[in-house]
């Protein structure tokens, strides 16, 4: 009779740890595009403008977690002063109608979809299972937002110096990717240092003569 409890016992084990929920799928890191267009509206708060882009998916696909509680949240970061939990299960904590959720159980597949998507949307969005209170099973993807590169307002439009001196032009931009800042000479001659364009947020023109004067125009893009 001991053998057979001993049996069954370790039976038992086997098939609860098989049913253990797993996160077998998490959408691989998301670059989203925004940018100012008839389809992507500008989003108006504050008397700013906030450019809005397309929609994005982002999918958990979990496995034996049909009877545990599930969430999507967007982790605190240096942008993100909070954790914000976004759903729980079926339903959205959010009062925000850009965000969409479908949850699958059966199928066991969970998205969440933004659309119309903000700068303020960037972060680290982290799926989760609570198996019990020790053991809480994650899955992270990352939502980077595509910034059209825009000129900082420290950047100054016009530099004076006196002939012999050394001059320095400086610019710098926001955006992402990061952007490249390029120089060039209005009139398509040669800069100083005897190139056609410098890509740097800095140009140097030693000991400046008076043919140096004139507009240097500079092109930022990502």
């Amino acid at each position: 009779m001991k053998s057979i409890l001993i049996f069954v016992s370790l039976f038992a084990l086997t098939v609860w740890a098989q049913e253990r929920p797993t996160i077998s799928f998490i959408s691989p890191d998301v670059v989203s595009d925004i940018g100012k267009n008839r389809n992507h509206p500008i989003l108006r708060t504050d008397n700013s403008e906030t450019f809005s882009g397309g929609s994005v998916e982002l999918v958990c696909n979990l496995k034996n977690a049909k009877e545990y509680p599930i969430l999507w949240l967007r982790l605190e970061s240096e942008k993100n002063k909070n954790t914000l939990p976004i759903s729980s299960a079926g339903n959205l904590l959010v009062r925000d109608n850009r965000f969409g959720l479908e949850l699958n159980a059966d199928e066991g597949t969970y998205k969440l979809t933004i659309k119309d998507v903000v700068r303020s949307d960037e972060g680290r969005y982290q799926c989760q299972v609570v198996a019990d209170t020790k053991n809480v099973i994650t899955a992270d993807v990352d939502l980077r937002i595509k910034v059209p590169p825009v000129m900082k307002n420290d950047t100054d439009p016009e530099v004076q110096a006196a002939v012999g001196e050394d001059a320095e032009l400086t610019c710098s931009a926001d955006g992402f990717p990061s952007p490249q800042i390029t120089w060039t000479r209005e009139d398509g001659t040669l800069l100083p240092n005897g190139r056609v364009s410098v890509t740097n947020s800095r140009l140097v023109i030693s000991k400046v003569k008076k043919e140096h004067r004139g507009k240097t125009p500079l092109q930022v893009t990502t």
